[in-house]
């Protein structure tokens, strides 16, 4: 009869011999072995066995895995064991198997804090947001546990995600009764539920603010057309400890764009490089965006040049400004060096850039943008329309329909109409 807990030792120490774990190799033996008959004084050592791969948990087939667990664990008789039961849970809802966590759970004789909270969570997280709230009321009604902070921040972002304004006045009164109003996780996800004003009421109230508390008020500002709040909460920011993120900055740059206060977007920028990190990228595209967009194409350019590596929103980014400061000549250069690059445009990019060629008189960059577009299978038919609505006089020219989308083919009958003087038979 194969010693149990030798095999796990035995599994333990390949596991940490071995950076590769082969799933199927080491811990396929140990879950195979599955004689409930063990001597009576094995059990506490198979207990002990069954927590350790629980937390363990390496497996390239992660639903086959925690089945054949749970099979272990029941014919090792400990199927009412509430801490085994707690370690399957985020076992099956890891694993985006939450119908057997639900079985597991329902099965479940005796249920305490750790696996309501478990339910709620994942229940969450897996965007169940009525059955979360269902299963925390079950959990206030029926258990002497009380749920965590973590648990109450994913009921307020379930109410959040449904837009009950009752339920979350309800767990917001829970949160405030138990005591858990001032734990920054709940804290930010009730300042996210409520209306902005509303919002900053609670987050004037939290003594201790996180960088996402803060993103989610001065983004919420922005997208109220708050700017100038927005930029104030910035500055009392700066005299905390917290670091602005990025999204944080993303938003204060709207938020100047909206107030045409280029000022106000140099000194972010300015406080971003005297900080002396690595600038995500994502940041420098919405200040590419935001340089071109109040007129400043020269800044946005350094900017794009600092960008080591491209990829397709740093090009389209930098093209679109151009073609918005009507630097048409440039946004065509920058097209033909992304499809050299390799990178496929949509056909709202395409119908951009003919745009710019129109603007240029350009039909030989219309016709270079054209077979692009039937190149990379943004059209799928070619046909000859009658396009006197575009130019007078102007009998024939070439329609081209984007699959999903018509924008291409109007481009490109205004590019042939802004060029009328031009023959366009070869087009």
């Amino acid at each position: 009869m194969r010693n149990f807990a030798l095999h796990l030792r035995h599994c333990q120490k390949k596991i940490t011999r071995t950076q590769a774990l082969n799933f199927s190799t080491f811990a396929c033996p140990v879950l195979q072995s599955q004689d409930p008959c063990l001597p009576i004084q094995n059990l506490q050592s198979r207990r002990r066995a069954l927590v350790n791969l629980l937390q363990l948990r390496v497996s390239d087939q992660p639903i086959w895995y925690d089945k054949r667990m749970h099979a272990q664990v029941v014919v090792s008789g400990f199927q009412d064991d509430v801490f085994l039961a707690n370690l399957l849970l985020p076992s099956y809802t890891k694993s985006d198997s939450i119908v057997y966590a639900r079985k597991l759970f329902d099965k479940m004789p005796e249920k305490n804090s750790v696996t309501w909270s478990s339910m709620v969570s994942r229940y969450t997280k897996h965007g169940n947001d009525e059955e979360a709230l269902v299963m925390f009321s079950e959990f206030c009604w029926n258990s002497d546990g009380k749920p965590n902070e973590y648990t109450l921040a994913s009921v307020v972002r379930a109410c959040t995600r449904l837009g009950g304004v009752d339920q979350g006045a309800q767990v917001h009164s829970f949160v405030v009764k138990t005591g858990f109003d001032q734990e920054v996780y709940v804290g930010t996800s009730l300042v996210d539920f409520y209306s902005i004003e509303e919002a900053k009421l609670i987050f004037d109230g939290l003594r201790v603010k996180s960088a996402v508390t803060w993103t989610i008020m001065t983004s919420g500002y922005a997208k109220c057309g708050r700017s100038e709040v927005s930029l104030k909460l910035f500055n009392q920011m700066r005299d905390t400890d917290v670091l602005p993120n990025k999204y944080v900055l993303s938003s204060l740059l709207i938020a100047c764009f909206a107030l045409k206060f280029i000022g106000g977007g140099k000194q972010i920028h300015a406080y971003v490089l005297r900080r002396g990190t690595v600038m995500d990228v994502s940041v420098v595209h919405v200040l590419v965006d935001f340089y071109t967009k109040c007129g400043e194409v020269q800044a946005g350019r350094k900017l794009f040049n600092t960008i080591v590596v491209k990829d397709l929103i740093s090009w389209t980014t930098m093209t679109a400004g151009y073609m918005q400061n009507s630097f048409n000549r440039e946004a065509v250069k920058r097209f033909s060096e992304m499809a050299r690059l390799g990178w496929k445009l949509d056909g709202f990019g395409c119908s951009s850039i003919l745009t710019s060629c129109a603007s240029l008189e350009a039909l030989n960059h219309g016709r270079e943008v054209h077979a692009y577009a039937i190149r990379v299978n943004l059209v799928y038919e070619d046909y000859v329309k009658n396009n006197k609505r575009k130019a007078e006089g102007l009998s024939l020219a070439t329609m081209v329909v984007i699959s999903e989308q018509e924008i291409l083919s109007s481009a490109l009958g205004w590019l042939v109409a802004s060029t009328s003087n031009t023959d366009s038979s070869h087009l």
